[in-house]
């Protein structure tokens, strides 16, 4: 339960930060630089 929960934790840490760097950087010119990035990470 604790480990399930870490793992929740972490998640919702970094999925929010990535969208938020995401929507802030990503412009109709760099948008192809930065696409591959949120799918490989």
């Amino acid at each position: 339960v604790a480990q399930g929960k870490g793992m929740s934790d972490l998640l919702e840490q970094e999925v929010p930060q990535s969208i938020t760097l995401a929507s802030a950087t990503i412009t109709k010119e760099n948008v192809q630089k930065y696409l591959p990035l949120g799918f490989e990470s």
